[in-house]
C-alpha cells in the first residue's frame, strides 16, 4: 500500500476474535510510539489507547513502530533524525544508507508544514500509513498530526480512530504472510480493494463496536450528532459509484493505486461487506488470511467465501445495482 491515505478512509470489522497466524508477538510486547517534540500529550494518548483497543479486539501482531509528526517543522526534522538513528543501532541500516532515504526526511517534514496550515484554510488533512518493515522483523506506521484528536478543523475523533485501526489491520493482514519477498506479498495480498476493503470495513465496524462498549471515547464536540459506520458506508457507496460511472468499463479487480484508487476504497469496503454477509462475520481472521500464504489468494478466497473471484465480480456487480436500503441491509453481518 503507499506511504500515505488521505483523511477519512472509513473501515470496519469483519471478525470479531484474532485467529491463528505466523507472526504474532506475547501481549506484553507493546507498539513503540515516536512522537515529535510538540505532539501533544492528548494525542499520544489517544492514539496509544486507539492501537491497544485494535489489538485487543484483534490479537497481538507485531512488534509495532509507530511515528507521528507534529505540526512544528524542526520537531519533525528531529523526528527524522531519530528514525535514522533508531535504523542504524538496530543495524536496520548503515548510516550511508539511511542519509541517502530522503523521502522519509522529506514526507515527515512536509507533514508537519502541511498539518500546521490546518488552522490557516481550515481545511482538515491527514496522512497516514502502514509502511513495512517486514524485512526488519516488524511493523512500521507513520502518521501527520491527527487533526480530530488535535482539536482542529472540526474533524471527529471518531474518523481519527478508524484510520487508525485501518492502518492496524494492515499488519493483521501482513503478519499471516511469512515471505520477504515483496511482490510475493503483494500477489498473497491479492487486488488493491481487496487489501484496502478489508482495512476499511474492519476499522469502521471495530471502531464502532468499541466505541459502543465504551472502549473508545466518542467526541464531545458534536452531542446529539451520533457518528455512524452505516452512514460512512453510505457515503462510500455514492462516491465510489459516481467515480466509477466516470470511467466505464473499468472493472474492480483492475484498480491499482493512483488516480482511482479511491475508487477501491469505497467500493472495496462494501465488497468485503458483502462477502461477510455472505460467509459469517468472522471469516477474515478465522478462515481467509490462516491459509492465503499456503493456498494463494485465489484459492483461499473461494474456500472462504464458498466462490471463486470470477464469480464473485459477476454477483457484487448485480448487487451495486440494487436500492440502497437492499445494500445497506448486508451490513448486519449474521453470525
Amino acid at each position: 500500500m503507499p506511504a500515505a491515505l488521505l483523511l477519512l478512509l472509513l473501515v470496519a470489522s469483519c471478525a470479531a476474535s484474532p485467529g491463528p497466524s505466523q507472526w504474532t508477538v506475547a501481549e506484553e510486547v507493546r507498539p513503540e510510539f515516536f512522537f515529535a517534540e510538540d505532539v501533544a500529550v492528548e494525542v499520544r494518548s489517544a492514539m496509544t489507547s486507539t492501537l491497544d483497543a485494535g489489538i485487543e479486539a484483534w490479537g497481538n501482531f507485531g512488534p509495532i513502530e509507530y511515528w507521528v509528526v507534529g505540526k512544528d517543522v524542526p520537531a519533525a526534522e528531529s523526528l527524522a533524525q531519530r528514525y535514522c538513528d533508531r535504523r542504524i543501532s538496530r543495524g536496520d541500516m548503515t548510516a550511508q544508507e539511511c542519509t541517502a532515504d530522503v523521502r522519509r526526511r522529506h514526507e515527515m517534514r512536509d507533514w508537519a508544514a502541511r498539518a500546521a496550515e490546518i488552522e490557516v484554510t481550515g481545511q482538515p488533512f491527514l496522512e497516514a500509513g502502514w509502511n513495512g518493515g517486514f524485512e526488519w522483523g516488524l511493523h512500521q506506521f507513520s502518521s501527520s498530526l491527527p487533526p480530530g484528536w488535535a482539536g482542529l478543523a472540526e474533524v471527529r475523533i471518531e474518523d481519527d480512530q478508524t484510520v487508525l485501526l485501518h492502518e492496524y489491520f494492515h499488519a493483521v493482514q501482513q503478519s499471516h504472510v511469512t515471505t520477504l519477498d515483496w511482490e510475493e506479498r503483494q500477489r498473497l495480498m491479492g487486488p488493491v480493494w481487496f487489501v484496502e476493503g478489508a482495512a476499511e470495513y474492519m476499522a469502521q465496524r471495530t471502531g464502532e463496536a468499541l466505541r459502543l462498549r465504551g472502549r473508545l471515547p466518542t467526541d464531545p464536540r458534536f452531542p446529539g450528532e451520533p457518528w455512524r459506520a452505516r452512514d460512512r458506508m453510505a457515503q462510500k457507496m455514492r462516491s465510489g459509484l459516481a467515480m466509477r460511472a466516470e470511467r466505464p468499463g473499468l472493472a474492480l479487480g483492475e484498480i491499482e493505486y493512483g488516480p482511482e484508487g479511491q475508487i477501491a476504497y469505497d467500493l472495496g469496503a462494501w465488497a468485503i461487506a458483502w462477502l461477510c454477509h455472505r460467509a459469517g462475520p468472522d471469516v477474515l481472521i478465522q478462515r481467509f488470511y490462516p491459509r492465503v500464504e499456503a493456498l494463494g489468494w485465489s484459492r483461499a478466497f473461494e474456500e472462504a467465501f464458498g466462490l471463486d473471484p470470477a464469480a464473485f465480480y459477476a454477483e457484487f456487480d448485480l448487487f451495486l445495482e440494487l436500492g440502497r436500503e437492499q445494500q445497506l441491509a448486508v451490513l448486519a453481518s449474521r453470525g
